[in-house]
Order: structure tokens, then C-alpha cells, then sequence
């Protein structure tokens, strides 16, 4: 189970954007569109109230202002709630090098400005 200090390890920035899903184990199911609450190193904030189970790994694609190059990365789904703002926190666990560098890039740049 993440805890709270893990949650918060990197530093974390509001972002609206798609982020496109897909089941990492069946590919052919689909994708199913999300909306971003933030975003950081670590991973990112769904918003949405259809929940996908707590430990389903999946694979994401969105894209960072500025950016042509779309992020592709394989994540798990850390947690869930159905109260207040619903959604889901997404873990990366598969994330290049060059794609964790521009997400904090990214990140860091608001936090200088």
C-alpha cells in the first residue's frame, strides 16, 4: 500500500489533460479517456468517477504543453476514492528516462516561476 510520504515524494503540478488508458495485460480491450487533476514524477490524479481496481496495471499515453512527442508509460493504479473528488492515483512503474525528464521538467518549472 502507498502511504502518504510515498505519495508525496516528488513534487507534484495541477495539469488538465487526456490521458488515454488501456488494460497493460489486453491491449485490445480499448482505451478509455481520462482527465488529469496533477501530475508529477511519480505519477498523476485521474479525475473520474468510473474507478478502475486498486493494483490493475495499465498503460497511459498524454501529452505536455510544449510538447509534440506524446508521454507513454505503464502505470498501477495505487488508489481510489469515491468521496469528494473522485478519481484514482496512478503509480508509474515503466516511464524512459526522457519522459520522466520532461514531466519534471515540466513540474519544476512552475515551481520557479
Amino acid at each position: 500500500m502507498t502511504t502518504l510520504e510515498q505519495q508525496r515524494q516528488y513534487l507534484r503540478r495541477p495539469i488538465h489533460a487526456s490521458f488515454r488508458v488501456r488494460d497493460a495485460g489486453d491491449p485490445s480491450q480499448g482505451e478509455i479517456l481520462f482527465d488529469s487533476v496533477d501530475l508529477s514524477q511519480g505519477g498523476a490524479f485521474l479525475e473520474s468517477e468510473l474507478l478502475l481496481e486498486i493494483g490493475e496495471m495499465v498503460e497511459v499515453t498524454f501529452g505536455l504543453p510544449g510538447k509534440i512527442r506524446p508521454i507513454r508509460a505503464t502505470a498501477r493504479v495505487a488508489w481510489a476514492t469515491g468521496k469528494g473528488t473522485c478519481g484514482m492515483g496512478l503509480e508509474f512503474v515503466n516511464l524512459n528516462d526522457e519522459d520522466r525528464q520532461a514531466i519534471a521538467e515540466y513540474v519544476h518549472a512552475a515551481s520557479t516561476t
